[in-house]
């Protein structure tokens, strides 16, 4: 019905799939709580930016580079670091 590709297509996925939430099970065993963990309500305060930027792109309300908000991923939590390093 869909070919063959279709049918091959599915080993990578489930590498790269698999691999990110293999990764991510490791992150939240060592995270302490990572429901009131600073670095993470930072970084998914800036994932929420970008789906909202990315909204408002589709609605053609505002016209935002939504690659400019990608530093802010790795930004958020490592300033969170920095700050808790200096308290």
């Amino acid at each position: 019905m869909y070919g063959i590709g279709v049918a091959f297509s599915i080993l990578p996925i489930v590498v790269y799939q698999g691999g990110l939430s293999i990764a991510a099970s490791f992150l939240a065993q060592s995270l302490s709580e990572p429901a009131t963990n600073p670095s993470v309500l930072l970084t998914s305060g800036v994932g929420g930016l970008i789906v909202m930027g990315l909204g408002l792109n589709l609605l053609e309300v505002a016209e935002l580079s939504i690659a400019a908000f990608l530093p802010g991923l790795l930004l958020a939590p490592l300033l969170c670091a920095i700050i808790e390093w200096l308290a």
